[in-house]
């Protein structure tokens, strides 16, 4: 049992940060010994850091992170919160918890995930404890339609909580449970571990864990982090990114954190199809860890106890500490919980019951497009085309520009049938740029759900395809498949995506759609805003060297 160094602090536990915090946890988590598990493993030793167990609230490392913050400007005055995640967030959860708690509003934004249990335990506990639900089908759909859940600021009146509460402030939280498991390795409760294994969901716990154990001198132990987030959300550049913002919440006295990124390990291997499908290794993890009285759930904790049997015989003869991070038991939920959600997704949960994920949905799309195309009679409706007829697009034909342009002018939120502030035939080249960059398979998909809103009108009433409604009729339709059944909704949802990515990439439009434009430096000339954000060739994300 060996430590570097023991632990100097200005704060006084651990950390170069003396800043406010709530008390969370109340006491530290306790640690628990699985030496015949370890023996069968081939492992030297096997502990599982308990932070299920702590208080106050359900527990859970997501208590951790919201210590500092909500005590923090500009949080700890603020009347409520507003964050994002999944129907079944944990984030959620914890922040909702301690909203009611602290007598604070939660605006809780909110997209879907696979249903399951678990999911809609978390979901019932969230609706319980007060907090008002927004939702919409997907991350991308949430993030369009309010920005600032994921730049930061306010949204409805109400500061936003970063996703997974993973800030500076947040990993504050983590970096000082590293310091208390220093602390509990000094105290002879455990040897220091060689690696910590957990999940990668925002990377806030894992990179806090890295830089918490550098500052309590338990400089050899690795983090061995399992993702659960598709890659783009994993980056090793981010690692670099997240030390960084907690060595600005740490403030002058930070050390620099030098290399220790190299001790921190992404592993993809338990990713699956992706953020909040289970594997049948996670599911067959969870119940393993239920076997061991850890009540976890298939999506975070079942993958990376899942890639801890995988990884075993690498980490043979090694001590191993697996974080259990999700939060404990949960309230029974009120019987009428369901009704208190937004009729969408009330809908969609009670649709799922035979449910699809979305890679199904996304083909039921494409088959219902090719059969009402079809079936609504395309000789007839494939002619009487007008305007843009020097269209010149790479990947969208002509038809498919003024289906795009016509939704585009319907959507524009607060003016529909208004003249637009951008020629529609620029919108329509906006999303044709776009288009030309994705995989053919993609392309198909999207030239099927144009198909399907275009021609799918019968299913509205109309006898006439989209283009040759008016603004306010195309409006009415898509509202009305926004409600719909199944696979209704996914049409509504893929041409408002379209068309405010269309939105999205004309300045002139910002002022329409609530926007007040990106947060970083503007280029001086005149270089398009769209274009001053790509890097110039051969230029390096910020932490990688060359």
């Amino acid at each position: 049992m060996q430590q570097d160094r023991e632990p100097t602090t200005a704060g006084g536990d651990g950390l170069p940060w003396a800043g406010p915090r709530l008390g969370w946890p109340l006491d530290p988590s306790p640690v628990r010994d699985a030496p015949e598990l370890a023996s069968k493993l081939g492992l030297l030793a096997l502990h599982f850091k308990r932070d299920d167990l702590i208080e106050p609230l359900c527990g859970g490392s997501k208590i951790r992170k919201l210590d500092a913050i909500l005590a923090s400007d500009p949080y700890k005055d603020a009347p409520g919160w507003a964050s994002i995640g999944a129907i079944g967030s944990g984030h959620l959860v914890a922040l909702s918890l301690a909203a009611q708690a602290l007598g604070r509003r939660l605006d809780a934004y909110v997209f879907d995930e696979p249903d399951s249990p678990g999911v809609r335990q978390n979901l019932a506990a969230l609706v319980c404890t007060g907090a008002t639900v927004h939702d919409a089908s997907s991350r991308t759909a949430l993030a369009m339609r309010h920005p600032g859940l994921v730049l930061g600021g306010t949204v409805g009146g109400l500061r936003v909580v970063p996703p997974g509460a993973t800030c500076g402030l947040g990993m504050v939280g983590m970096a000082r449970a590293a310091v208390e498991l220093a602390r509990q390795v000094a105290a002879g409760l455990l040897e220091a571990p060689d690696v910590i294994v957990l999940p990668w969901g925002s990377g806030g716990c894992a990179t806090g864990l890295l830089c918490g154990l550098e500052l309590a001198g338990l400089r050899k132990t690795r983090v061995h982090a399992v993702c659960v987030v598709e890659r783009v959300f994993s980056m090793r550049w981010m690692v670099g990114m997240r030390i960084r913002q907690l060595r600005a919440a740490l403030g002058d006295a930070a050390p620099s954190f030098a290399k220790i990124g190299r001790r921190l390990v992404i592993d993809r291997s338990q990713l699956g199809r992706g953020y909040g499908h289970p594997t049948e290794q996670s599911l067959a993890a969870t119940l393993a860890l239920g076997d061991l009285g850890i009540a976890a759930e298939p999506v975070y904790s079942g993958k990376a106890w899942a890639a801890l049997l995988a990884s075993a015989a690498h980490m043979k003869g090694q001590r191993v500490l697996f974080w259990v991070t999700p939060h404990g038991p949960l309230p029974p939920p009120d019987p009428d919980w369901m009704d208190r959600l937004p009729v969408g997704l009330r809908r969609r949960l009670d649709a799922s019951k035979g449910s699809s994920s979305r890679r199904r949905l996304l083909k039921g799309v494409v088959a219902s497009g090719l059969a009402l195309g079809l079936g609504a009679g395309l000789g007839v409706r494939l002619n009487g085309y007008s305007g843009m007829e020097h269209w010149a697009g790479g990947a969208l034909s002509r038809r498919e520009a003024l289906v795009v342009a016509a939704f585009a002018q319907s959507l524009l939120p607060d003016t529909p049938g208004d003249p637009l502030p951008v020629p529609v035939q620029q919108l329509a080249l906006h999303v044709d740029r776009l288009v030309v960059g994705l995989p053919a398979s993609l392309q198909r998909e999207i030239h099927a759900l144009l198909v399907l809103v275009e021609h799918g009108t019968l299913g509205g009433g109309h006898l006439l395809r989209s283009t040759r409604l008016s603004a306010a009729q195309r409006l009415d339709l898509v509202l009305n498949l926004a409600s719909a059944p199944w696979p209704a909704p996914a049409a509504w949802r893929g041409i408002r995506d379209l068309c405010m990515l269309a939105l999205w990439q004309d300045p002139r439009t910002w002022a329409s759609i609530g926007y007040d434009g990106p947060t970083i430096d503007r280029v001086p000339g005149p270089v398009g805003r769209y274009d001053a954000l790509v890097a110039p060739t051969g230029t390096l994300p910020q932490g990688v060297s060359p």
